[in-house]
């Protein structure tokens, strides 16, 4: 399930309000066709509310042609449409890579060593035996 969750929003879908006196038939032909109607919702005897695939878009039209239906898109969700809207702002992107970057080469660097609960040795001897193993503030992860 969720999976299917995860792929629907890397392939971009649409969230559809169907209206028409055969609306029987416009999801027969759907099926026909391995179109998947997805959380199919019927509102009334004349309109549903479905969620489908960003590529089953162009089909869908041409059945609701055929069945005398109209089709209203409510929503677009996904990677494609998000992808699509931030096309002209190539800068945001940029700028969410560098830090995205700097984020990941960050967190490959030692930056404190704390010791807590030390009782019977001495904080700095304890220091002392880390360093001689390698590990020291400033210094990569291994």
């Amino acid at each position: 399930m969720i999976f299917k969750v995860i792929y629907m929003f890397f392939a971009g879908y649409v969230n559809l309000a169907i209206e028409g006196f055969f609306i029987e038939r416009f999801i027969n032909i759907c099926r026909s066709k391995n179109i998947i109607l997805q959380d199919l919702h019927r509102e009334n005897n004349s309109y549903i509310k479905a969620k489908i695939l960003k590529s089953d878009f162009k089909e869908i039209r041409h059945i609701a042609k055929r069945t005398k239906c109209k089709v209203k898109i409510e929503r677009k969700l996904g990677i494609p449409f998000l992808i699509n809207k931030y096309r002209k702002r190539k800068i945001f992107a940029v700028a969410f890579l560098v830090i995205a970057i700097s984020i990941f080469a960050l967190t490959k660097f030692i930056w404190n060593i704390e010791v807590v609960g030390n009782e019977n040795i001495s904080r700095e001897e304890i220091i002392n035996l880390v360093s001689e193993y390698g590990i020291k503030v400033r210094k990569i992860k291994v």
